[in-house]
């Protein structure tokens, strides 16, 4: 299989690309059926995928904010996919585990890379199967509109101050990771969409491609949830809303 991981690598001007695999094809149909061979993901308990945080103990985000941009990401895709997913309880198996390591602790990381995650892999007792690796050498929010610096580095800027230092959006990313290549999209080869490989050009929310390109082709893998149209509309809203206030 090609490129059965992704990395989410940040640039010198503080950007992300994603390096990985790009859909071949010029017509969405065509993106389409070169995904089928990136496979898809099916729940170990044959009825819900389940999601978890499993060793988050760093700072400029917290665990409950980790935590809620996760929920807010699978809550989107469950919107327009019929698929269910929750966080695992004590015990349950894990379909898609987010790690948090340094990059001294990890041989996947670079200095450069903010996160990666596998391509599905339906092999139950594969250790890689569904795993996202965030590099906590960088720092995270959950708005990514920086980090003021007296809180950032204390030592040298122990007054209060609007200066802020360049951050990432956690959530952002983790949706292009997690349910993009996690349930089996390669990168898409237009702009302005979710899961072309650039920070430019990429959209932050998937609600706002035009035309729609990733979600059709994730319910071109899985079953299409049907909603009313202007319920669906006010879950976009809330959710566009939502996704930098949370």
């Amino acid at each position: 299989m090609t490129d059965r991981i992704c990395r989410a690598m940040a640039t010198k001007d503080g950007r992300v690309t994603y390096s990985s695999a790009v859909a071949q094809g010029s017509t969405l149909e065509q993106i389409i059926e070169d995904d089928k061979k990136y496979g898809k993901m099916v729940p170990y308990n044959g009825k819900y995928f389940t999601y978890k945080a499993m060793d988050w103990d760093g700072k400029w985000i917290s665990k409950k904010e980790i935590t809620k941009g996760i929920i807010l990401v699978w809550n989107m895709a469950e919107k327009f996919l019929e698929i269910k997913a929750r966080e695992a309880k004590d015990g349950e198996y894990v379909d898609f585990k987010i790690y948090f390591r340094k990059t001294s602790d990890d041989p996947q990381l670079t200095d450069n890379t903010l996160q990666y995650h596998f391509y599905p892999i339906n092999d139950f007792n594969n250790p890689n199967r569904g795993v996202c690796v965030v590099n906590i050498d960088h720092p995270y929010t959950s708005h990514g509109d920086g980090i003021p610096m007296h809180l950032y580095d204390p030592i040298h800027y122990p007054n209060p101050t609007t200066a802020k230092k360049f951050d990432y959006d956690f959530d952002a990313i983790y949706f292009h990771e997690a349910i993009g290549h996690g349930l089996g999209l390669p990168h898409s080869p237009n702009k302005n969409t979710k899961m072309w490989g650039n920070y430019l050009g990429m959209i932050e929310s998937v609600f706002d491609e035009e035309p729609w390109e990733t979600i059709p082709r994730l319910q071109a893998k899985y079953p299409k949830r049907n909603m009313i149209f202007s319920i669906f509309q006010r879950w976009i809203n809330y959710f566009k809303a939502r996704q930098d206030r949370f």
